[in-house]
């Protein structure tokens, strides 16, 4: 995990302008922040509110719950 994690990039955006966006009332401050900064980014998420604010939004999301609805199967 150390070495993925040194090799991603953190987004940020300040709570000042999270709290701002309309998915803070809903979301809360945790989600709104990945709705704001996660426009370039595919969000895999089990949270349905997060990955339907998401998706309408425009913004790639995978529910893992569809995932598991549809009996799919990831190779290794």
């Amino acid at each position: 995990m150390k070495a993925s994690v040194e090799l991603m990039d953190e987004l940020h955006e300040p709570g000042r302008v999270v709290v701002c966006d309309q998915a803070f009332q809903r979301l809360g401050l945790t989600d709104a922040a990945i709705c704001v900064v996660c426009a370039d980014v595919l969000v895999l998420t089990s949270d349905h509110d997060l990955w339907d604010s998401l998706t309408r939004r425009g913004l790639d999301a995978i529910n893992s719950t569809h995932l598991r609805a549809s009996d799919w199967q990831l190779i290794s």
